[in-house]
């Protein structure tokens, strides 16, 4: 969780863009001020990449699981979560398996989706709109996890950020390029956005430091090293 509150990083915006009161409450659109921020909090954090920047955004803290929905004996699909943005997997947990994902053009080319007799323990599944649709089509009541990236709500009042404290610098120096766009002050938004891709250098790949631990290196036992072929 972050540590700027919205009104902090609202005050941290007023200030960057010379506390100007009309923005605050403008007589059509509202509070620019606020919606700025919301606008480059909700951007940074469905962004995959940044042009110039080597590496992939990640939040550790937005990719979680639904552990509350089971198939339905004769039902195609199950729901996706709500607040998702994208399906990372789906795991079988009555039968300890993952299910594969596959395309839209695929699952429409298997017969039999509709026939009770072809029903059975689902192993595909491909997301369709607000659907997650499974083949084949489940024949009983099966757990299932869903592992997802989820789309953080907007801010509000005194709530912080989703994600981690580190990124708040980043998200307020976004929220200016977006505000000193709007305001058509596009040399002042060129040189702050040379300066917030400075700054994502050090955060873009952060957490990539985890998967050191994946690494393995083969080891020869020692007992085998006089070993005579």
């Amino acid at each position: 969780m972050g540590t700027e509150t919205f009104a902090t990083f609202r005050q941290g915006l007023k200030f960057e863009l010379g506390e100007r009161l009309d923005l605050s409450t403008h007589s059509d659109l509202g509070d620019m001020y606020g919606k700025w921020i919301n606008t480059a909090y909700l951007t940074l954090t469905t962004m995959d990449s940044i042009q110039g920047v080597r590496g992939h955004l990640y939040f550790p803290e937005l990719h979680v699981s639904d552990t509350t929905q089971s198939t339905a004996d004769g039902i195609a699909y199950i729901s996706v979560t709500t607040g998702t943005q994208y399906v990372e997997g789906i795991w079988d947990t009555t039968n300890d398996v993952e299910l594969e994902n596959i395309s839209w053009t695929e699952y429409k080319s298997y017969s039999g989706r509709a026939d009770t007799n072809a029903e059975g323990k689902p192993t595909e599944w491909v997301r369709r709109g607000g659907y997650l649709y499974l083949y084949p089509t489940p024949d009983s009541i099966y757990a299932c996890t869903i592992y997802y990236k989820k789309k953080p709500t907007a801010l509000t009042g005194t709530n912080a950020t989703e994600i981690g404290s580190e990124w708040d610098e980043a998200i307020l120096k976004l929220a200016v390029i977006f505000g000193l766009t709007k305001l058509k002050r596009y040399e002042d938004a060129a040189i702050e956005k040379k300066a917030w891709t400075e700054m994502m250098y050090g955060l873009v790949g952060m957490y990539n430091k985890e998967k050191r631990d994946r690494n393995r290196t083969v080891r020869i036992n020692a007992s085998a090293r006089n070993f005579k072929f």
